[in-house]
């Protein structure tokens, strides 16, 4: 863990608290907030920011970060760089998730349920009817609105409040039909190399785009990489990349020199394309080949 001490007044520095949409990110930013009184943004990449607190988003590569608060559970020396010398750092890569981190370092109080729910979630090891399920599926099903809404009740700490919408959220027919859907897709498991698998799923039907995402957080399947491939018909519009045994940095890196759109954090890739199945396929299958040996 590196951590540097914040003068009297450092509460007031910061205007946003920036993170991504995801249980991990809400419940650490909600937690957090009660310390640092700034609104919450959610982002999937960050470029640029200044006097914010920056927890676990992934980063592009001209990335322009001063006067900020990183708080992280990756190596931040090799993920941040040069950032590192303008900002104030809290990072521990021995931590599964943040909302660990920040309760830790930060002395915050949440119920052990929410605490185990969330890091098994951030772990991607939920089984089925477990309340990190419950707790996943009604995310998943939530709208986009809800990820704000439930910040503010964990920063407010009415856990009776988040424990209805999770009952609401999954008493839903369509919560049976995701779990339905998962099972179905995880059926299709192809393996396309050594230690690389495949499950395609339509990225038109709005079913099989939940089921896909949960399976992110799902147990490992049979390989240790597996690839998500959201296609359309022939083609492919969206990869999701996952490996809890490998550092996919380096891959997402090869990646982006191909030509591809990333979004990278260490055991998690998105990667944007049109491209047709196969042919992606095989290119994505090479840069696997030729980076495995550097993936740690």
């Amino acid at each position: 863990m590196s951590c540097m001490s914040s003068p009297n007044g450092m509460h007031r520095k910061y205007r946003n608290i920036i993170t991504q949409p995801h249980l991990d990110g809400i419940f650490s930013s909600g937690l957090l907030s009660r310390i640092f009184d700034a609104p919450i943004r959610f982002r999937l990449i960050i470029r640029r920011a200044k006097y914010s607190v920056i927890l676990g988003v992934p980063i592009s590569r001209d990335l322009q970060v001063f006067q900020s608060f990183i708080i992280d559970v990756v190596n931040c020396e090799q993920f941040y760089g040069a950032a590192l010398q303008t900002n104030l750092i809290l990072c521990d890569s021995s931590y599964g998730s943040l909302t660990d981190l920040v309760v830790d370092a930060f002395n915050l109080e949440i119920p052990n349920d929410f605490l185990d729910a969330v890091y098994d979630i951030a772990t991607r090891n939920i089984h089925a009817d477990a309340f990190s399920e419950k707790l996943l599926l009604a995310w998943l099903l939530s709208e986009k609105s809800a990820h704000k809404e439930l910040a503010i009740l964990v920063k407010a700490g009415l856990w009776d409040r988040v424990r209805d919408w999770i009952q609401k959220a999954t008493s839903v027919d369509l919560a049976g039909l995701v779990k339905f859907t998962v099972n179905k897709i995880r059926d299709n498991l192809q393996v396309v190399a050594p230690q690389v698998a495949m499950i395609s799923f339509s990225i038109k039907d709005a079913v099989e785009k939940i089921a896909a995402k949960y399976l992110l957080y799902a147990p490992p399947l049979n390989a240790p990489i597996i690839l998500l491939l959201g296609c359309d018909g022939r083609q492919v519009k969206l990869c999701y990349i996952s490996s809890r045994s490998y550092d996919l940095t380096i891959l997402s890196r090869s990646l982006e020199r191909m030509g591809y759109i990333t979004i990278a954090r260490p055991n998690v890739v998105r990667v944007y394309l049109d491209e047709n199945i196969d042919y992606f396929v095989d290119r994505l299958v090479a840069a696997v080949k030729s980076t495995r040996k550097y993936m740690k």
